[in-house]
């Protein structure tokens, strides 16, 4: 997983839209950081039934068991939540704009369109330099403050040039052809010029 998948279509290999996802290697920090907590967790809880035993050893072995067992319990889910949060949090890139996908019991979606991008910024923590990820920003006059933040996301230079190329120089091309829609056209110019002919003589 390099945070940018193609999205096969039925029958043909093309590779639009794109697939965004966060990054992967935070995603295996805050996997590992977990697993860290459960070692201590169980280290802390296993120690104290060594020192605190006594004549109820029994007991406390049980008990200190049981807290481990639950500790276990709790950051498996917690483990399983991370990852399947992570798979169903995405965007969607093509010409037309980016959709982003997200939810796990229930779906969300949404859709911003191209045509109010007209720049893409990016920002990276010294974290995200070190683990390769950051903040993809797409914003305009017409968007204000509600800019469009791909947040965590893996590659983000690389995303920022796919996200260039896709968006903004499909928009350039097109404003151009719009603004020749409004240039005065040759037939009404001839028309003046025969007139200013006419008059000299």
């Amino acid at each position: 997983m390099n945070g940018m998948e193609p999205e096969e279509s039925k029958g043909n290999k093309s590779v639009s839209p794109f697939v965004i996802r966060h990054s992967t290697r935070l995603l295996a920090l805050q996997l590992f950081l977990i697993q860290t907590l459960h070692t201590g967790a169980l280290i802390v809880i296993f120690t104290m039934i060594i020192m605190f035993s006594g004549p109820f050893i029994a007991i406390t072995f049980v008990t200190g068991s049981l807290l481990a067992i639950g500790m276990t319990g709790f950051l498996s889910i917690i483990t399983i939540i991370s990852i399947i949060t992570w798979r169903s949090d995405y965007y969607l890139v093509d010409k037309n704009g980016i959709t982003h996908l997200w939810g796990i019991w229930s779906k969300h979606d949404k859709t911003y369109s191209a045509e109010r991008v007209e720049t893409i910024s990016m920002n990276q923590s010294w974290l995200g330099k070190l683990l390769g990820y950051g903040t993809i920003v797409l914003g305009g006059s017409f968007m204000g403050k509600n800019k469009i933040r791909l947040v965590n996301i893996s590659r983000p230079h690389t995303c920022k040039q796919y996200l260039q190329s896709v968006i903004l120089r499909p928009l350039s091309a097109k404003n151009l052809s719009n603004n020749v829609l409004f240039q005065q056209p040759e037939s009404t110019i001839e028309p003046l010029q025969e007139l200013r002919m006419q008059n000299q003589e």
